[in-house]
């Protein structure tokens, strides 16, 4: 049996709905409402969702699921859930590299299931968890109480070893605990024993034995300040009573004051104790505060409220009308169909012999490339020389590939400066239930170094192209790092959204890729280019 409550459990497994029940039930939550999948002959989990919406029962929504059939009409019901104020969790399976085994380009074997759902997260506001732990954990935060409107953290501690251990938890996963200001270090100091410490962390230094009231105080003063994004309560809070059961009153009255103060100022307060089962816990919990027994499970909750509040949710894109199907797929065709899409390459030509290569390299300006054509992997079989500074090195190089590789025909491109320039690769693969999925990270042999990537559901528009863009870790790249000039963004934004309009158009097109794409501050220009055809037996 569930443990009543407000979160609904859709699952296609009844072992797991169980355990997501339990995990719950020991953080004080339970069901509104459960439903078993099964194979799914009629509804569906788009379908329960929505029902979902509508339950005045229900505040949240937990979804286990192995497969999604119409993976749109599945992001479409998520985005309705979370335009009415009711998150939904995800539970999936398939995050190995097992599922992109077949992938022929890098932005193929990038986008596994995991980043595939991830995708779909990022357009809808749905939060993708891997265990049924970190699904109640989250779930906690998200029915019990309001997001941070910022990073900065005051740690409130009883005890040095705590208060330094989460302070680490925070900032290992980007939140921020800095040191305070004089004024809100006095007025701790001022609810405090002398020997407390209160730059942040602040550490009661016993004064919880001395006055429990004291949290509640201090929890008051720090939830006020302008300084505080979020306050975070660690340690043994709880325990006093269970080392004195003449306390237990005092406590459970101060952890009624803890909610009152977090209710009154503008920061959520977080608890983690290693008591999380005591009766001033579930006082906690009763009034909406957010308690874990673990550290790392309440810092990770934290920051993933803190950046939910942050990401702008653009909704699932709308269809996009299909072009006339492709059939020719190589590095020429793909070009010239790219080019129709709008999006911009260097000066460059197709030759088949020495004769027609002198006569086109007469309108181009050294240094040139040469690319051998009709070998996908010729970069690593050294079919691409650089470099070629004169007529005579032109032909040395036209020789030298013929005799190595005898490539059918030859493209033959102007050699761009990119001492400037940040190397971006650009992508966009058709997912079997979610349609297109577009991907933007480092380029070169950055992609495969660090796999610095973000993605959405496809097409997007330049806006949210450039989120993609400055959401990469790499991103101070692009905005001007160490002196260089930061890249024309909305230029580069601009081509991501033109290949991925270019690829929801052509759902014949299983991956489609431009790497490198050269972003510099006065544009960004495609490098390389790349299509791949769906396999007609793959199943939509």
């Amino acid at each position: 049996d569930f443990t009543p409550g407000t979160v609904a459990i859709i699952s296609q497994s009844g072992n797991l709905a169980v355990d997501i029940g339990g995990h719950l039930a020991d953080l004080g939550m339970g069901v509104s409402r459960f439903v078993s999948l099964g194979n799914s002959a009629d509804i569906d989990a788009a379908d329960l969702i929505d029902s979902c919406v509508q339950h005045e029962g229900t505040d949240a929504i937990a979804v286990y699921c192995e497969g999604f059939g119409d993976g749109r009409k599945f992001a479409r019901s998520v985005a309705r859930a979370h335009a009415a104020g009711k998150p939904v969790v995800l539970l999936s399976v398939g995050r190995g590299a097992a599922s992109t085994r077949g992938a022929a380009s890098h932005t193929g074997s990038m986008v596994t299931s995991s980043v595939v759902l991830e995708a779909m997260c990022e357009s809808t506001g749905a939060e993708l968890v891997k265990t049924p732990h970190g699904m109640a954990a989250l779930l906690q935060a998200l029915v019990r109480w309001k997001a941070p409107t910022g990073r900065r953290v005051a740690v409130l501690a009883d005890g040095g070893g705590h208060g330094s251990l989460m302070s680490d938890s925070l900032e290992d996963i980007g939140m921020q605990v800095e040191e305070f200001g004089a004024e809100l270090s006095a007025r701790a100091a001022a609810e405090l024993p002398p020997t407390a410490g209160t730059v942040n962390p602040v550490d009661v230094a016993g004064g919880g034995e001395q006055d429990i009231t004291c949290f509640p105080r201090v929890v008051d003063v720090l939830a006020a300040s302008d300084e505080v994004d979020a306050v975070m309560l660690t340690g043994q809070f709880g325990g006093y009573s269970h080392y004195d059961p003449a306390v237990t009153s005092a406590e459970i009255a101060a952890a009624v004051s803890i909610v009152g103060a977090a209710r009154r100022n503008a920061a959520p307060v977080f608890v983690h104790t290693v008591f999380s089962e005591s009766a001033p816990a579930k006082a906690l919990r009763d009034g909406g505060i957010p308690v874990y027994r673990s550290t790392e499970d309440a810092a990770w909750a934290l920051a993933r409220i803190t950046a939910r509040a942050e990401r702008l949710v653009d909704g699932v894109p709308e269809p996009e009308s299909v072009a006339p199907a492709l059939t020719e797929t190589g590095y020429w065709p793909a070009r010239r169909a790219l080019t129709d899409a709008g999006i911009t390459f260097g000066r460059a030509a197709e030759v088949s012999t020495l004769d027609e290569l002198r006569a086109v390299a007469a309108d181009l300006e050294f240094p040139l490339v040469l690319k051998a054509l009709g070998d996908e992997h010729k970069s690593d079989r050294g079919g691409v020389l650089l470099g070629i500074a004169d007529h005579d090195e032109l032909d040395a190089a036209w020789t030298d590939l013929q005799s190595r590789l005898s490539p059918p025909s030859v493209s033959v491109e102007e050699q761009l400066d990119l001492s400037d320039a940040v190397e971006l690769i650009v992508g966009a693969r058709q997912d079997p239930a979610f349609g297109t999925i577009v991907l933007v990270g480092l380029g070169g042999f950055f992609t495969e170094l660090f796999s610095d990537i973000r993605c959405e559901l496809g097409p997007v528009t330049p806006e949210t192209a450039k989120e993609m863009l400055l959401g990469l870790s790499g991103s101070a790249m692009l905005t001007g790092f160490r002196g260089r000039s930061p890249i024309d963004l909305d230029a580069t934004a601009e081509l991501v959204s033109s290949l991925s309009h270019f690829a929801a158009a052509h759902p014949e097109v299983g991956e489609v890729e431009c790497n490198p794409v050269a972003a510099t501050s006065t544009g960004a220009i495609a490098l390389d280019a790349r299509i791949i055809l769906r396999d007609p037996t793959e199943e939509d």
